[in-house]
């Protein structure tokens, strides 16, 4: 390749994989639960609760059923 040939370049984005994430994504709500936490602990925040149990355990259940399309079971949220 030429050096004039490479001044231009010219990419087609539409078919390309998008790599998004929605607010409503259970593992992504769990690590914002978990980054809260760790930002809590560093600045000296005592927290009653952290819900490191139940945050994992309805992510593997919201992960289950949108798995089997069990979506009336999934907009319940437990």
């Amino acid at each position: 390749m030429t050096r004039k040939e490479l001044e231009k370049v010219i990419a087609d984005t539409t078919v390309m994989e998008k790599n998004i994430r929605y607010p409503t994504d259970s593992s992504l709500l769990n690590k914002s639960r978990e980054k809260l936490v760790s930002i809590a602990k560093k600045t000296g925040i005592k927290l009653r609760q952290t819900y490191q149990r139940l945050g994992l355990s309805i992510k593997r259940k919201v992960d289950c059923y949108a798995h089997a399309k069990q979506y009336k079971r999934l907009s319940k949220g437990n």
